[in-house]
């Protein structure tokens, strides 16, 4: 579809930026801790059943619907908390502000895991997707420790899986960053299915995260850049690692990097 739903760094005023040969990217709002108060209050107060799809997207809804055009499932999953947070705020000023405005940051930490749900419920509801689980993208992840991690994005993902995601159902996450020292967190939260950068040895995932499948675990620039012979020792180094019980799916650990040619997936 050519328009969209809100996302939700919308909410907090984060819009996209369109710059020449540049993917599109989201702004950060503020660095004025007052400043981000008001848009917190705002945010708080945001009806989100009317603001979540505006009129433009709704006609497009029903105009494919009307054609008996195939319609996307909604609220299947989002980017994780680390990941909005340093969207919607510089990254250096998230960190900042636990410390110095730590309060500030724990009220969008509630705000953020309360309209997250709101916010997928509504989608759901909207596009008749009663599906449960839910998948997740946290690249960011990385930039947080473990007591950091604890406070912060722990509970938002805790109250959304519980609301998304029941147990049994599936629960997905991706990040292409260094997160190995957030496993046994991630273990807590009931991920069932993994996606982590290469820097994340796989036989510490199967260690932290034994119930887990693993989509992984070739690094993207092994698979773009190596010979057929070098991918194939790193699939079965993979597999003396992490596959003997099952649960190993070869792919690329994290992301395909650009450039990569068909000869090298052929190698695996």
């Amino acid at each position: 579809m050519g328009s969209h739903s809100k996302r939700i760094e919308n909410l907090f005023g984060s819009e996209f930026s369109y710059t020449e040969n540049a993917t599109p990217w989201l702004t950060h709002v503020t660095d004025d801790p007052d400043e981000f108060a008001r848009i917190l209050d705002h945010a708080e107060a945001t009806d989100v059943k009317t603001w979540a799809l505006p009129q433009d997207y709704r006609r497009e809804w029903e105009e494919r619907k009307a054609r008996g055009l195939p319609m996307p499932a909604l609220g299947t999953g989002s980017r994780g908390p680390a990941t909005i947070m340093t969207s919607v705020l510089q990254p250096e000023t998230v960190f900042y502000w636990m410390y110095d405005h730590p309060d500030l940051m724990r009220r969008f930490r509630d705000i953020l895991a309360h309209k997250m749900v709101e916010l997928n419920q509504v989608l759901r509801a909207f596009s008749s997707n009663p599906a449960p689980g839910w998948w997740i993208t946290d690249d960011n992840s990385a930039l947080f420790n473990c007591k950091l991690y604890r406070e912060y994005c722990l509970p938002v993902l805790e109250q959304v899986l519980a609301a998304m995601a029941p147990p049994g159902s599936r629960r997905y996450q991706h990040s292409d960053s260094a997160m190995g020292h957030l496993l046994d967190q991630q273990r807590e939260l009931g991920i069932n299915s993994v996606n982590y950068g290469p820097e994340v040895d796989v036989g510490l995932i199967r260690e932290k995260m034994p119930e887990a499948v693993i989509n992984g675990h070739t690094p993207p620039l092994l698979l773009r850049n190596d010979s057929p012979e070098a991918i194939q020792a790193r699939v079965i180094s993979d597999f003396d690692k992490a596959g003997a019980t099952g649960g190993l799916i070869v792919t690329t650990a994290g992301s395909l990097a650009a450039g990569t040619g068909v000869g090298g997936c052929d190698g695996t």
